[in-house]
């Protein structure tokens, strides 16, 4: 079914007018504003039409995401990467130094790999800095059960969802031990642990995957999306057009029973089809009462 939530418009300009000045140094273009629904925060459509049926919602250019290739190894992947992270002098003033951009574009699995891009950036690039103090969550506010303690997992009284838990944890104390024995430290500006928990549990709860060529994956930050919230009934989808250099949410208009946004309707997408509500515990902090 389809969520509605309604708000004060003041209030909804307010936050929109907030989000976009904040990223304006990364040049996303948003149709969104960002409200409290049934699903918690999340985005909702904003604007007072649908400006001649233009789907785009948000659309962020590639040089203002932090992405990474989903298979390194390959030479078109490796040059597809490359070419975002050029165009970062442009609009950043900056690309990620040598030990970055190795670790980016190394032979390390790919969660680890945009980890370390985004913690990076949300150190060292302004306009990323700005847009983690200002809407990223914090560590301790994060709903990720890669950062839960022993006693909170025992109180979820479900042994699956804690033997699911301790397994990603694990995976992440041995990501960081590998990323703090690396190179790459030294362009971290002394990150902790509990800095790379952080970036490493935001990337599995606001990271998203798509081709940015034809038959080549890819991993993407991209701000502002990644506050959409999930549906199994999905009204927009995210796309990166390579064509364009840009990373879009779009509202889904081949979907019959709502083709068209209006103002005030939540925008939702599938993080995956019928997952179980296990996996959502572990890996978004949230299970879907559908």
């Amino acid at each position: 079914f389809f969520f509605v939530s309604f708000f004060p418009p003041p209030l909804k300009m307010q936050l929109t007018q907030k989000i976009n000045e904040d990223t304006a140094a990364l040049k996303v273009n948003n149709r969104c504003g960002l409200s409290t629904g049934s699903r918690g925060r999340g985005l909702f459509f904003g604007m007072s039409g649908f400006d001649g049926g233009d789907p785009r919602l948000i659309t962020v250019p590639l040089e203002g995401t932090v992405c990474v290739a989903e298979d390194p190894s390959k030479a078109e992947a490796k040059e597809a990467i490359a070419d975002v992270y050029a165009r970062w002098e442009a609009l950043h003033g900056m690309i990620p130094p040598p030990a970055v951009m190795g670790a980016l574009q190394g032979e390390w699995n790919k969660d680890l790999r945009v980890a370390v891009g985004l913690l990076w950036a949300s150190q060292s690039v302004p306009a990323w800095k700005k847009y983690r103090e200002e809407w990223m969550p914090t560590y301790a506010n994060l709903p990720s059960l890669y950062l839960a303690t022993a006693k909170e997992l025992t109180e979820l009284q479900d042994e699956q969802v804690m033997g699911m838990a301790k397994g990603a944890q694990s995976m992440m104390d041995r990501a960081w031990d590998t990323v703090n024995a690396s190179p790459v430290m030294s362009e971290l500006a002394g990150a902790t642990k509990e800095d790379f928990a952080w970036a490493y549990s935001m990337i599995h709860t606001r990271c998203f995957g798509a081709e940015i060529r034809p038959g080549i994956g890819a991993a993407f930050c991209a701000p502002v999306v990644d506050m959409v919230n999930h549906s199994f009934a999905p009204n927009s989808k995210y796309v990166c057009d390579a064509e364009a250099g840009t990373f879009q949410l779009k509202w889904d208009t081949s979907n019959p029973r709502h083709p068209v946004p209006v103002p005030t309707a939540e925008v939702l997408v599938s993080y995956g089809d019928r997952l179980p509500n296990a996996f959502l515990a572990v890996k978004y902090g949230f299970v879907d009462p559908a």
